[in-house]
């Protein structure tokens, strides 16, 4: 979870706009950015540590946001932050209306990439395409932005086999990591982070 996964899910979004025409046809310029953005964003100041790490160690980001998505709210207060900041002010040249419309379409997607959500958003995604929704209708508009986030943060299984390995190996060296600190800590730590062994492996 870094700089270099930002840019990779933001251009995996962009190219997967960029081909396919219906999609991009269903968008307006507001649903574009907020999508963009989110991808740029929805990692951000992520600290090496997930939900149930945050769960189990009752840490300062599971108390405030009470368990829930913590992580992922952690990088939407982030964003949020920047995009007001003072010397960025992202979005002071459009309506208070399409502010609040990006803001909860940026919220919704980077709460989505959180995997607890995974089953809720596709069958969000499939309940509007099962009863053919206008693809115009606002809440199917925001649901195929957090459809789109969601799988371009998952894809690393589609790269080139020399490119996954990297992502694999990176990954596992931070839930490693993770499950160094959570023995310290003397926390239960889930079986499939304990890598070591398969880092030894490689």
């Amino acid at each position: 979870h870094n700089y270099h996964h930002a840019v990779t899910v933001f251009h995996r979004v962009a190219i997967t706009v960029w081909n396919e025409p219906d999609l991009f046809d269903t968008m307006v310029s507001s649903d574009l950015f907020s999508l963009l953005i989110s991808a740029l964003c929805h990692d951000i100041d992520h600290p090496g540590l997930n939900n149930e790490h945050h769960k189990n160690a009752q840490t300062r980001l599971s108390i405030q946001y009470d368990n829930m998505s913590v992580t992922e709210q952690h990088h939407c207060a982030v964003t949020s932050q920047l995009i007001f900041d003072e010397s960025i002010m992202l979005l002071k040249s459009v309506t208070e209306a399409v502010q609040k419309q990006i803001l909860r379409q940026i919220g919704q997607a980077i709460i989505y990439t959180d995997m607890f959500q995974h089953h809720h958003l596709i069958h969000r995604f499939n309940f509007f395409k099962s009863n053919n929704t206008d693809s115009r209708n606002t809440e199917y508009r925001e649901t195929t932005i957090s459809m789109v986030l969601h799988m371009a943060d998952m894809m690393n299984q589609c790269d080139a086999l020399n490119m996954a390995d990297v992502w694999e190996r990176l990954l596992s060296q931070e839930f490693y990591a993770q499950v160094v600190v959570e023995k310290q800590m003397g926390l239960p730590s889930a079986s499939f982070m304990d890598v070591q062994s398969e880092l030894d492996f490689y």
